[in-house]
């Protein structure tokens, strides 16, 4: 006599997003999440224009499919903040044309991690607990769906409201050991770059002054240490960019 298996879906890119999508969408748009586009939900300004919250689909590549041997519906969602009065070297970026709003992806957020799961799927534990995939039975992949969503509330939703306003924000900055988090270490070039801004927004310059400096001095540093690589480089490349963004932000200081 032979046993019913649950038999699994393959199952495209494109209709994983649109499972996903359909399940976390209109929950998200409840908490003001109201733009949307491609693998991307932003919800834009949390009562001021201060921050940009993004939660973000994010696909293995062709060639870590291949290396992992992982089907093609393998996804993480990815979360994070950008911070608006934070200058980004990225800015032509961070647009995706929403009606001018600022809809960075998850990897320009100042901010920034990802789901872990809680649940078991098909993914060998060899694998990261922030990897789903939809490959597998209906009921399964509503299970994970559900789970995404649980995770979100749970993880993601916390830390957005941890910056519901700016002086949590710098409490974050000099706080945390930014393990995971895009912040870098204390004492780090984000770090300093991260407070200084944060600084400048709250109106305590001379504080600000300090951190300012000590990001710019990291940068001056690594110019002159590559001074003949940085030669042929595009005087537009980030790192010239983050040079002349603070050099502006210490000339502002010193006018207070």
């Amino acid at each position: 006599m032979s046993r019913d298996v649950p038999s699994k879906n393959v199952i495209s890119r494109a209709q994983a997003r649109k499972a996903i999508l359909a399940r976390i969408a209109p929950e998200l748009m409840k908490l003001n999440f109201l733009y949307k586009k491609g693998c991307c939900l932003w919800r834009v300004g949390n009562d001021s224009n201060d921050r940009t919250d993004v939660v973000e689909i994010r696909f293995l590549t062709v060639a870590e499919r291949l290396n992992s041997k992982l089907p093609e519906s393998t996804f993480s969602i990815k979360y994070g903040c950008y911070f608006h009065f934070v200058p980004s070297p990225f800015e032509h970026k961070i647009t995706h044309k929403i009606d001018n709003v600022i809809t960075p992806d998850e990897t320009h957020c100042q901010i920034r991690s990802e789901l872990n799961r809680s649940i078991e799927t098909s993914i060998s534990q060899k694998h990261s607990v922030s990897l789903w995939n939809l490959e597998c039975s209906v009921s399964e992949q509503q299970s994970i769906i559900d789970d995404i969503m649980f995770e979100l509330r749970e993880q993601a939703l916390p830390l957005f409201a941890r910056f519901d306003n700016i002086s949590m924000l710098l409490d974050y900055l000099k706080q945390e050991n930014g393990v995971g988090s895009g912040i870098g270490a204390p004492g780090s070039f984000a770090r300093n770059y991260l407070i200084g801004f944060t600084l400048l927004k709250l109106g305590q310059y001379a504080s600000a002054e300090n951190y300012l400096k000590m990001a710019k001095e990291f940068v001056d540093d690594s110019n002159r240490k590559n001074s003949k690589l940085l030669g042929a480089i595009d005087s537009n490349a980030p790192i010239f960019i983050q040079q002349r963004i603070l050099e502006q932000a210490l000339l502002l200081v010193h006018a207070k």
